[in-house]
């Protein structure tokens, strides 16, 4: 098993592809003597990119670090299409299934229930869907993970009063789901392992993230909503997902959002379910198919 960190690529770590004589592109990763030609790997874990130190000295201000990156990306985004290896998940897939308007449209598609919802860059069009919906929490639609994790938080008088900020950054609205335990599904494969929270007793009564001090235990999850959770990943184009449910005082399963590379050990330790084995396991018999 190799471990690569994409902040080492131009560094410690160097990605080539080569073509010639008509055959398959080469890919190859070059670390001091070590060398690895992912034709010959059969499954990659990919966790997250981060984009490489080499860079970071650059002036930004001459758009020179933009460009660099922008170069990095596509050799790796390109490099992933071209390999002939099975990524879990393929980059270019779990780039795409990263956005939450389109998580939302499938999630529907599959059978989930799903709050009522605004994204927009309105004033105008935010002020009156609040009106309308009553309680409504704010989210990120996206997340810079240069930045602190943006919280779900409900919207307060104070929020209304700055709701001219809308024009610089679109915002997701939603109405607030009332809360009796919130779920997080990880789907790996056909295989779910799920875990529940009691939010409300936490420090925190609409984003669970905010205490990791509440436990989470074991959670049964009814058959057709674990095939809604496994078919949903699999119509993302993904093979692995972190999926956040919330299961309503009327028992009603409401769907959040997918992350398609949400973190799991969490859950493992607190419940002791063998996620990690199950991904390793994974890796070693996957086949490389469509999904």
């Amino acid at each position: 098993m190799t471990v690569l960190d994409t902040t080492d690529l131009g560094t410690s770590v160097h990605f080539s592809c080569a073509y010639a004589n008509a055959e398959r592109c080469e890919i190859t990763l070059q670390e001091g003597r070590s060398q690895i030609i992912l034709s010959n790997v059969h499954a990659i874990w990919n966790r997250r990119w981060h984009e490489p130190k080499a860079i970071r000295s650059l002036q930004q201000e001459n758009y020179i670090q933009a460009y660099a990156l922008e170069n990095w990306k596509s050799l790796f985004y390109g490099a992933s299409l071209c390999s002939g290896t099975v990524w879990v998940n393929d980059p270019s897939k779990q780039s795409i299934a990263a956005h939450k308007l389109y998580q939302l449209e499938i999630a529907q598609e599959v059978g989930f229930h799903i709050p009522r919802t605004m994204v927009t860059s309105d004033p105008n069009t935010a002020t009156q869907f609040i009106e309308e919906v009553g309680e409504v929490i704010g989210k990120s639609l996206a997340t810079l993970f240069k930045a602190p994790a943006t919280k779900t938080v409900p919207l307060t008088r104070k929020h209304r009063e700055t709701i001219e900020l809308l024009r610089y950054a679109p915002v997701i609205f939603q109405e607030h789901v009332k809360v009796d335990r919130d779920i997080r599904v990880i789907v790996i494969g056909s295989i779910c392992y799920c875990g529940e929270v009691k939010t409300a007793e936490g420090n925190d009564p609409v984003d669970w993230r905010s205490d990791f001090n509440n436990p989470w235990r074991q959670h049964l999850l009814p058959e057709a909503i674990a095939q809604a959770c496994i078919k949903l990943t699999s119509s993302l184009g993904l093979r692995y997902g972190a999926i956040d449910l919330r299961l309503t005082p009327s028992g009603e399963y409401v769907f959040f959002e997918i992350n398609p590379a949400g973190q799991f050990l969490f859950l493992e330790v607190w419940t002791n379910m063998p996620i990690a084995a199950s991904i390793a396991d994974y890796l070693v018999s996957v086949e490389n198919r469509t999904i």
